[in-house]
């Protein structure tokens, strides 16, 4: 799905390695929830004075290493960067969806829907997630559906991965509960630690501590810093 945007980015140049083997974590997405093709890209990862740049599908695998960053004008002109999720067919951006099929999808008559999103940027890298799919599951509101819910977490734990093949630890930021993020949720909302306890049914002390927790796992000095990173690398919304 992303790949052409991949190719579009990485210039096409001859240094581009593929391999024919596919993924299996992207093939059991597409099997367990039933999708057409689920893919990602990643650009600008750094790794010993250089930069890894890698797509990965349910079919293949691509990947480039230069010695400076790419450009990733590309995908932030054509909507991919955003930080919520879009829904091409809703939004009726049909070059992009276009892009987003495979080819076998782009020749077909069965309607399509695909999802793209943003996913965190956790060492200066660019990735986003993609997934398409026909039938019943394209129906209705994709985009809130609790599959896509489910994909968006998954996502996550797939690009740490990639990250901590090239040498980043992100075990941090995979530690994050879902009581801490409830907690600075709440915070950003503008609410105090009491008013937060009150909501969440727990003590006010047991919200501070996990504030504080929370604010180690981002290495942030203030709670403050804290939400705002939390927002920023969208562990939380507003």
């Amino acid at each position: 799905m992303l790949e052409s945007f991949f190719l579009e980015v990485t210039k096409k140049e001859p240094r581009l390695q593929k391999c024919d083997e596919g993924v299996a974590f992207l093939k059991a997405a597409t099997s367990l929830y039933k999708l057409s093709s689920a893919s990602y890209v990643a650009i600008n990862i750094p790794k010993a004075n250089q930069f890894v740049h890698c797509a990965y599908s349910d079919s293949s695998i691509r990947q480039k290493v230069t010695t400076a960053a790419l450009g990733v004008n590309e995908l932030a002109e054509l909507g991919l960067l955003d930080a919520m999720p879009v829904d091409w067919m809703a939004h009726e951006r049909l070059r992009i969806e276009l892009k987003l099929r495979t080819e076998d999808e782009a020749g077909g008559d069965a309607p399509q829907r695909a999802v793209s999103f943003c996913l965190s940027t956790l060492r200066g890298e660019t990735a986003v997630f993609a997934a398409a799919a026909g039938g019943e599951l394209a129906k209705g509101d994709f985009l809130s559906s609790p599959s896509m819910a489910e994909l968006r977490i998954l996502a996550k734990y797939f690009h740490s991965h990639i990250l901590r093949l090239n040498g980043h630890d992100t075990f941090d930021s995979l530690l994050m509960s879902a009581r801490e993020l409830d907690c600075l949720k709440w915070t950003a909302a503008g609410k105090t630690a009491w008013e937060a306890s009150k909501i969440l049914g727990i003590s006010e002390r047991t919200v501070i501590f996990h504030l504080n927790a929370a604010r180690k796992k981002l290495n942030c000095s203030t709670t403050t810093q804290a939400v705002a990173k939390a927002v920023a690398t969208q562990l939380i919304s507003i």
